[in-house]
């Protein structure tokens, strides 16, 4: 569900881009507002002492302040740039990639203690 919604952005994004809805940029660049964030800040806390949830919680909140700047970029009328953060190897696209796989991550150690 968590990596479900994060691909979602590029749509979200995309659709903002298209002159679509208009994003704030201090919401979408808050790592706590998300379903996965507010877990990460919640119930997600009791892992903390695990390697696999900090980095999922860096790379989530790195992710958020990609997207951010994308916003950012696309309400100055920066189009260009925010296509470029969005496009293959952009950077949103690697910050992306980074926090699902930070996601598959921390599920595949879960999992691995859950059936210990």
């Amino acid at each position: 569900k968590a990596v479900d919604a994060h691909v979602a952005w590029i749509m979200k994004l995309q659709e903002a881009i298209a002159g679509g809805e208009k994003l704030d940029v201090t919401e979408v660049g808050k790592d706590t507002l998300c379903e996965l964030g507010q877990w990460i800040y919640s119930e997600g806390a009791v892992y903390q002492g695990k390697a696999a949830f900090q980095n999922l919680k860096s790379r989530h909140a790195a992710f958020h302040q990609c997207a951010g700047e994308v916003v950012r970029k696309i309400n100055a009328g920066d189009v260009a740039g925010a296509l470029s953060m969005l496009a293959k190897g952009g950077e949103f696209i690697r910050m992306s990639t980074e926090t699902i796989n930070a996601i598959m991550a921390l599920k595949k150690e879960l999992d691995f203690y859950a059936h210990d």
